[in-house]
């Protein structure tokens, strides 16, 4: 009887040592809210999790090598549209899980809320509120896009691309690669606070955009510019805080508005919209090239010059480049840096929609601006 007491105990301990280390499932587990800090190991998306075999992943989703894709430095997976997996090329084993915001409806609590942050303000505080302090942070700004990473050594990984988000389950060595390619700066953990500093008013420079000059005011604006006034207005969303005119034009054989904007009546920025629409897509590509060239005529070879995937489903499809755009997977960009001006030109879309535009910003008016804009954000009441 003591025999049978005993073995039935060791089974149940044997048991509860297999629970214990059995990874937090994220369709049935609210990860954001555990108290315990987890690493990347110990959490499966439908049951998979870092360091499964590509051969027990394709069997488990019912998958075939063919629906493998074999990268440049990795083989990947889309289960579906929302949920990627990415193999290591030579052990093939699972070494990244990519989510996305479809993905949303399958989690609870706050890790579903994550996918509705929107805003890198939200997604920092929301994300150190769950996890602390990141190791790794990158952050840049193209036009109006936002694009911040934030890493953490121990496995996890999250991604604002607006209007998209994405969360990552990773090895540390995914960690420390993703963060070398993004150029990702390291994170302090005892992070000195600065005051503020006030950014003095610029003075108006020799150069601009079309007849105007950085620093202009509004008026003085309107005295030069001579194409058809549109309208006025306060600007809006990331502009906040801003003045903006209007103006109908066309750039080349294309459609477009001149659109600029003053930070305290201050010209900082001005930009060429197209607003030539194509029943093809693949035609507003063709439209940012023909842009670029005549730039390059003008300014040179440009200092950037990228083509940007953010989820490569059309990439083998050149005929399908432009629907890439249009849903968000593909954007392209180019800079130039004459003196005391920024230039972007930039083509991304979303929802379907196209945009494409020519930014020039005055160089010296950049920071002033982006406190302007920032200020504005917090004055809500």
């Amino acid at each position: 009887m003591k025999i049978k007491i005993f073995a039935m105990g060791f089974v149940f301990l044997f048991l509860s040592s297999l629970a214990w280390t059995q990874p937090y499932e994220i369709t049935e587990v609210d990860i954001f809210s555990l108290e315990k800090l987890l690493s990347g190991t110990e959490v499966s998306v439908r049951g998979v999790s870092i360091g499964d075999s590509m051969e027990s992943v394709l069997k488990r989703f019912n998958k075939k090598q063919k629906d493998v894709e074999k990268g440049k430095k990795f083989y990947i997976l889309d289960v579906e549209d929302s949920f990627r997996i990415l193999f290591s090329s030579d052990a093939k084993v699972i070494v990244s899980i990519s989510l996305s915001s479809g993905f949303k409806g399958n989690l609870k609590g706050k890790t579903a809320e994550y996918f509705d942050l929107l805003s890198v303000g939200r997604m920092k505080a929301f994300v150190e509120e769950c996890f602390g302090k990141p190791d790794y942070v990158s952050q840049k700004t193209i036009g109006d896009l936002e694009l911040y990473n934030t890493l953490y050594s121990s496995g996890f990984s999250f991604r604002l691309m607006t209007p998209e988000m994405y969360f990552s389950i990773s090895t540390k060595e995914y960690i420390l690669f993703t963060a070398e390619v993004l150029g990702a700066r390291k994170v302090e953990k005892v992070e000195k606070v600065e005051e503020a500093k006030e950014i003095p008013r610029p003075k108006m420079t020799t150069v601009g955009f079309r007849k105007t000059l950085w620093g202009m005011s509004k008026e003085q604006v309107k005295k030069v510019e001579t194409s058809e006034f549109m309208k006025e207005e306060k600007g809006g969303g990331d502009f906040k805080g801003l003045d903006v005119l209007y103006y109908k034009t066309e750039v080349g054989s294309l459609e477009a508005v001149i659109i600029y904007y003053f930070a305290e009546n201050l010209l900082t920025t001005a930009r060429y919209l197209i607003t030539e629409s194509h029943s093809n897509n693949n035609l507003y590509i063709k439209d940012f090239e023909n842009i670029r060239n005549q730039l390059t005529q003008k300014y040179g070879s440009p200092e950037r010059d990228d083509a940007i995937w953010s989820n490569d489903l059309y990439q083998d499809d050149p005929s399908e480049y432009g629907t890439a755009v249009s849903v968000g997977h593909l954007m392209y960009v180019a800079e130039w840096y004459p003196p005391e001006t920024i230039i972007q030109l930039l083509l991304r879309g979303d929802n379907y929609k196209i945009y494409l535009w020519v930014e020039y910003t005055g160089e010296d008016f950049r920071e002033f601006e982006k406190r302007v804009r920032e200020k504005a954000k917090k004055d809500i009441w």
